[in-house]
């Protein structure tokens, strides 16, 4: 999952791997406690959803934007044992 979000964010070398990881067990707990299942957070298919919510408080130091919640939602009513 680090290596995808990372590109999606646009982050080449390992200097921030450690801050980076720390925000995506962040934002995949957050998505866990919200309804959303593990399986599906932790398939690679979520790193876009991941990277944005990263990008929204780390980077853009700014509340999660109306794009992750809505994509959030989304998730949480899918079946987590269906692809």
């Amino acid at each position: 999952m680090l290596d995808q979000v990372k590109k999606l964010l646009g982050i080449t070398g390992k200097f921030q791997d450690e801050t980076i990881q720390g925000w995506i067990d962040e934002i995949k707990q957050l998505m866990i406690d919200g309804g959303i299942p593990s399986s599906i957070v932790d398939d690679v298919k979520s790193a876009g959803v991941i990277a944005r919510g990263i990008d929204d408080v780390y980077f853009q130091k700014t509340d999660l934007s109306n794009y992750f919640w809505q994509r959030a939602t989304q998730l949480a009513y899918k079946d987590g044992d269906k692809k």
